[in-house]
C-alpha cells in the first residue's frame, strides 16, 4: 500500500466512524430508517460501493 492508499483508508475509516458513531440517532425515529439513511450517505460519499460480496456462480462443464 502507497501514501495514497493509507490516506484514502483514513478518511472512508474517518467517514465511517463519523456516520455511524459520532453522529447522534434521533430517538423519537426508528433506529433502523435512520441507518439506512446513513448507509445510503455513506454509499454516496464513499468511493467504493459498499455491497455484500455475492458468491461466483458454480461452472459446469
Amino acid at each position: 500500500m502507497g501514501a495514497e492508499d493509507l490516506e484514502e483508508c483514513k478518511r472512508l475509516n474517518t467517514l465511517l466512524l463519523e456516520t455511524f458513531y459520532m453522529d447522534r440517532y434521533e430517538t423519537d425515529r426508528d433506529f433502523y430508517e435512520q441507518f439506512d439513511e446513513r448507509l445510503a450517505r455513506l454509499r454516496t460519499e464513499s468511493v467504493f460501493h459498499l455491497e455484500p460480496e455475492r458468491p461466483e456462480p458454480e461452472r459446469t462443464e
